[in-house]
């Protein structure tokens, strides 16, 4: 699981750090449909934390970048999903 922190305002788009959480516990292809009762494998509770390469970083950012502006017009249109009105 990778773990991207970001700070999202207005006025501009902050890429934060992020990092890996490497479960020590086998990860399911898929999850069951229904109630899940253990979930550590899928949460990753019980997890290791290690760093991203260099090449992997620069891709976060980039996705960082484009999540926040889509997060800044969602703001800016105070979550309007759809069209405009004219009020």
């Amino acid at each position: 699981m990778i773990r991207l922190h970001v700070f999202v305002s207005p006025q501009e788009t902050l890429y934060l750090s992020a990092h890996v959480r490497m479960s020590r516990r086998p990860v399911p292809e898929r999850v069951q449909r229904g109630i899940i009762r253990v979930d550590d494998a899928i949460v990753f509770n019980n997890a290791d934390y290690r760093h991203i390469s260099p090449s992997m970083e620069s891709d976060l950012r980039s996705v960082a970048n484009h999540l926040g502006q889509s997060m800044q017009r969602a703001i800016a249109r105070k979550f309007e999903s759809g069209p405009v009105s004219s009020s």
